[in-house]
């Protein structure tokens, strides 16, 4: 007995929480890098884990105790949970299922259900299901895709990160009997708000009271963003602080005991967590005030950045997947910056002082959550710090007051209606103020973490030697993150993974020359984010094969986003000419190709081999263009056919090349014996879309392809944007694929 206690004694010697005061935030540090280590498999940050260890050994035993203690609870549930995951291997589900999930679009319900312990979600159109019920389903099961492109959105690890095995293709769903689950009050209180207020007014109380951001109009969310005001959009400490104050306020008034009164408010903080369907963010507020107000004594020697890392802490030990949250990395980022930032504010009390401190503190909040928003959207509005002047105190003092009043009060409407249109309307002029809207590229991982690290150091209360200096190289390293493409010596040609149609994208060392081969289908967003995360800020050139909508159609939206400088278009391709007619791209050089031009774009050779003459059909009027790209030789065929390949063959004997571009998608209509026996080729590409309903590429073509020897075959279904590239001319040509990354 006097051992154990001897043991005892020794134990809350050794985790004495006071020892580590001042330096939670390290602890932070290491969680944050282990999980990412573990789950992403970044064996760069192994370093930083060592060289943690060994610092925390040498400075703070306490500190690798509690490093050593979190490590056996997050690396034994990341890796039984990935083990569990990647165990699962459903094609069809004909079984009973909980859902535990509904969200409502304007159109369908995204229905979240649990089958056996494994989780999935569906679309329906019914509107019948609620969190809780028992159904019986029937259907396919779908594995979401990874990235599309490189560096794009992965909407696998999204659902994994969320411990969802894929999407079911409904057949049949029969509701079985209604149940109760957590999320039902959720669901509850966003049909209300649907069916009781009009649908403008509508989509903004779903937005600030339960989160529900999926149902806000397209233009004005874009708007949102565009001014750079999502984070007020996002529930948060402000809405849950409102609640407080006034639950705090009708207490007080009933003189309620202090200890009473912090019980009754954790318990609305906890209906709040429940009603917007267990945010992360509501989730940091309610364990803050646990901490501050139940267990003050504990931490009452911690600083608050301390106290908001052992927050973090305990967020990521209950799910460590929320590290890969956008919500939990800009409520916890935005934070610290203003807690880092906060001795610095004016004490006084001011007109003056009020816009100097929120101007600083709108400031820090942007810059602090660069990193992050660059990887949401490229786009970055420099205005969006003097815009927040106005619209933090607007939507903090004015909205989300009057969102709350009416939605007890909904015969307030008709006075939210007017707020409501008064705040589109400034949106909207102001989104149109463009001009200071820059775009970032992709910023890899190292560079984000010397990102942060001299944030902290330009930042930090404390006064050290040389301040100015890391000052300045703190904005010099922004100026290069700007710049970052123009620093890549990398020269690549990218076929990309689209939704339907063509696109190549074409970019040389230095980000020197960028040149598109066909702009895919009129939506051409993932082209546009695509292009902005390798740092395009202007098309050099645009070559059009010929006029089909998934070539030619996202030409408009490109144009509207990017410079370009050059068109280049079949000249016996009609509907292209009159595409370009009705499009009146007067501020474009265009150019009117046929066989035997040719032409350069800087060192990149084009020579147009194929139409000759109008071939009276669309898809035989391509452009097929041979070009040599870096020593690499290339053939683009656009949606030519077994005419023109016939054609083709009795002009051209022997063709060499290294990549050949799959006519038409991998259409049965192309592809012919002889065509591909006339280009010796080593690679065929064929990009297919991966929403086509044509069975692209056809298995008739698949077959001929991988007959012949010494040739790869490689489509973008199967692996997702391939993507060929050099260091240098010099160096050997590698292959990537965006499914691998």
């Amino acid at each position: 007995m006097v051992l154990v206690k001897s043991y005892l004694i020794r134990l809350k010697h050794i985790f004495a929480f006071k020892k580590i005061k001042k330096q939670v935030h390290y602890l932070l540090l290491y969680v944050i890098t282990l999980i990412y280590l573990i789950v992403k498999n970044s064996y760069l940050l192994v370093i930083l884990i060592i060289l943690l260890l060994v610092l925390f050994f040498i400075y703070n035993r306490t500190l690798l105790y509690y490093s050593l203690c979190i490590s056996l609870v997050i690396v034994p549930y990341i890796i039984i949970n990935n083990c569990n995951f990647n165990k699962i291997c459903i094609d069809v589900v004909n079984d009973y299922g909980k859902v535990y999930k509904v969200v409502s679009y304007d159109d369908y319900d995204k229905v979240y259900i649990k089958i056996n312990k494994v989780n999935f979600f569906f679309n329906t159109n019914d509107n019948l299901l609620s969190s809780g019920d028992k159904v019986y389903i029937k259907g396919k099961v779908k594995i979401l895709s990874k990235s599309h492109y490189e560096n794009g959105f992965n909407y696998y690890d999204y659902l994994r990160y969320q411990n969802i095995y894929g999407q079911i293709v409904i057949e049949e769903v029969k509701l079985i009997n209604k149940g109760f689950g957590i999320n039902i009050f959720h669901e509850k209180v966003n049909n209300y708000i649907r069916i009781k207020f009009n649908p403008t007014n509508a989509q903004i109380i779903q937005a600030l009271i339960i989160g529900e951001k999926h149902n806000l109009d397209e233009e004005l969310n874009e708007d949102i963003k565009g001014i750079g005001i999502s984070h007020l959009f996002v529930i948060s400490g402000l809405h849950v602080e409102l609640i407080n104050k006034t639950i705090d306020k009708f207490l007080t008034v009933i003189k309620m005991k202090e200890k009473y009164k912090n019980i009754i408010i954790l318990l609305f903080q906890l209906f709040y967590y429940v009603l917007t369907s267990l945010l992360v963010s509501i989730l940091r507020v309610i364990i803050g005030f646990v901490l501050s107000k139940f267990l003050k004594n504990i931490v009452k020697e911690l600083t608050t950045i301390d106290k908001l890392s052992l927050n973090a802490i305990i967020v990521l030990l209950i799910n460590p997947y929320n590290l890969f949250s956008y919500s939990f990395l800009l409520s916890y980022m935005i934070v610290f910056g203003i807690l880092l930032i906060s001795p610095k504010l004016k004490k006084e009390k001011g007109i003056k002082n009020f816009i100097i401190n929120n101007l600083f503190i709108s400031f820090t909040s942007t810059i602090i959550s660069l990193p992050i928003i660059v990887r949401i959207s490229s786009d970055i509005n420099i205005l969006s710090i003097l815009f927040n002047l106005f619209f933090i105190p607007f939507v903090s003092y004015i909205l989300l007051p009057l969102t709350f009043i009416v939605f007890v009060i909904p015969g307030l409407e008709f006075i939210y209606s007017f707020i409501v249109n008064f705040f589109i309307g400034v949106t909207r002029v102001l989104s149109n103020i463009d001009i200071f809207t820059i775009s970032f590229s992709f910023i890899p991982l190292v560079l984000v973490i010397i990102f942060y690290i001299l944030f902290i150091l330009v930042f930090m209360n404390k006064g050290y030697k040389y301040k100015k200096i890391i000052r300045i190289v703190f904005i010099l390293y922004i100026v290069f993150l700007y710049y970052l493409p123009y620093f890549n010596n990398i020269e690549e040609v990218s076929f990309l993974d689209l939704p339907s149609g063509d696109a190549t994208f074409i970019h040389t060392s230095y980000n020197k020359k960028n040149i598109l081969i066909d702009t895919g289908d009129v939506d051409a967003s993932m082209i546009i984010s695509f292009l902005k995360t390798k740092g395009v800020k202007n098309l050099d050139a645009v070559i059009i094969s010929h006029g089909d909508s998934d070539h030619i159609g996202g030409l408009i939206s490109l144009n509207n986003e990017f410079k370009i400088k050059s068109l280049f278009i079949s000249y016996y391709d009609s509907v292209s000419v009159n595409e370009i007619k009705n499009y009146n791209l007067s501020n474009i050089q265009v150019y009117y190709l046929k066989e035997g031009d040719e032409f350069y774009i800087d060192k990149l050779y084009f020579k147009v081999l194929w139409p000759g003459s109008n071939q009276f059909d669309v898809n035989n009027n391509s452009l097929v263009i041979y070009s040599e790209i870096f020593n690499t030789r290339f053939l683009f065929t656009g949606d030519i056919e077994k005419e023109a390949e016939n054609g083709f063959v009795k002009k051209y004997k022997n063709l060499c090349v290294d990549v050949l571009k799959v006519a038409h998608h991998g259409s049965k209509t192309s592809s012919t014996i002889e065509f591909l026996n006339c280009v010796k080729f080593t690679y065929a590409v064929s990009m297919n879309g991966y929403s086509n309903t044509y069975n692209f590429p056809h298995k008739i073509v698949v077959d001929r392809i991988n007959g012949l020897d010494n040739v790869i075959m490689l489509n973008t279904l199967d692996f997702g944007t391939i993507t060929f590239y050099r260091k240098n001319r010099n160096s050997p040509l590698k292959i990537k694929v965006s499914f691998n990354s």
